[in-house]
């Protein structure tokens, strides 16, 4: 059976104060241990997230770059 998955991907979104709340929340959170959950933040705080995740049951993934400031864009012609 596979493990159910949760993931969020903020896009271009957040903050390094954002990445460390998280961290902090989480530490001691008790998450259920058949379900994985995967925070993906924007790439300048990967490093930041992985410091701030070490301690949680948060997994961290990675996504692509994207030249925009902020947020998910989308322009029909671009694809």
């Amino acid at each position: 059976m596979r493990t159910p998955l949760i993931a969020g991907n903020w896009k271009m979104n957040g903050s390094a104060a954002l990445i460390e709340s998280f961290g902090k929340t989480f530490a001691s959170a008790a998450l259920p241990a058949n379900i994985d959950v995967v925070v993906i933040p924007p790439f300048p705080y990967l490093d930041a997230a992985r410091h701030a995740f070490s301690n949680t049951p948060l997994q961290l993934g990675a996504q692509t770059l994207n030249p925009h400031h902020s947020g998910a864009a989308y322009r029909g012609s671009e694809r």
